[in-house]
């Protein structure tokens, strides 16, 4: 009966030690967050838009992912962080939608300048 016990001990033991060590191992998800196209037109400026770029942030590499529409070529993006008003700069285009870029825990709007004129405009929490 002792035995069974010490077996019992030691295969919970292990199971809890391979549980512990998953979860380590595992990435965290990217955060995704929609930036939403103001509509500046004078005939309806309170209407919303149903263009949108996605922001996509993957906290483990650093990279802030841009993906949007074949109609724009270039991305003139600022990040700003609510708290500390830190500002964050760069450019992405379809060649390269990518920005390295750390971002700590916290509030940030993200403002999208398109090639054309297009302004984007979104809110994220990055965690």
């Amino acid at each position: 009966m002792k035995k069974i016990k010490l077996i019992i001990t030691f295969f919970c033991l292990i199971l809890f030690t391979n549980v512990h060590i998953f979860a380590q191992n595992k990435t965290p998800e990217p955060q995704r967050t929609k930036i939403v196209k103001h509509n500046l037109g004078k005939f309806y400026p309170r209407m919303p838009s149903n263009q949108y770029l996605e922001f996509i942030y993957f906290n483990n590499s650093r990279e802030c992912l841009f993906t949007f529409n074949y109609d724009i070529e270039v991305l003139s993006v600022t990040i700003t962080e609510i708290t500390t008003h830190y500002i964050y700069t760069g450019e992405v285009s379809q060649d390269n939608p990518v920005m390295y870029q750390f971002l700590p825990s916290g509030n940030y709007i993200i403002t999208c300048t398109s090639d054309n004129g297009d302004i984007f405009y979104g809110e994220c929490e990055i965690i």
